[in-house]
């Protein structure tokens, strides 16, 4: 049985369409943010993120290209001098980027001082960034 010539080109096609997709599909990369020291990010897009206090915080998220609202806390602790400490936690901050497929950004804390007094002022009203290639794309202070 000899087989139709416009029956095997219509499947030949057919078979490039659907491998074509798969390519598409596949070649859809995702977005990396990587998040800084004493940064908690609380929330993605509106959803909550919900963490154990004896859990070490995310460190790295693996996003879907696009726009995101992030939204974190400045979050450290301080050792002070005879065994005293403090522990400094601003309130919630959001930014809004659009984030490129197939890139990698960090969450950072614009200025974050290293001394204490300075920090405790800095936890009123922080400022959070999203970072590319060392280059701020987005940022946004805390309301006073």
């Amino acid at each position: 049985m000899k087989p139709n010539a416009s029956l095997l080109k219509k499947l030949t096609i057919s078979t490039l369409l659907i491998g074509a997709g798969s390519v598409s599909m596949l070649s859809h990369a995702e977005v990396t943010l990587l998040v800084d020291d004493h940064i908690k990010v609380t929330a993605i897009n509106g959803q909550e993120l919900q963490q154990s206090a004896f859990q070490p915080l995310t460190k790295k998220f693996t996003l879907q290209p696009g726009q995101h609202a992030i939204t974190a806390k400045y979050d450290r602790l301080y050792d002070l001098r005879r065994d005293e400490h403090d522990y400094l936690r601003s309130g919630n901050v959001s930014v809004v980027a659009e984030l490129a497929d197939n890139q990698t950004y960090r969450l950072i804390m614009l200025n974050q001082p290293e001394d204490y007094k300075a920090a405790k002022e800095y936890a009123k009203q922080p400022t959070l960034a999203i970072q590319q290639n060392g280059t701020v794309i987005a940022s946004q202070q805390a309301m006073a």
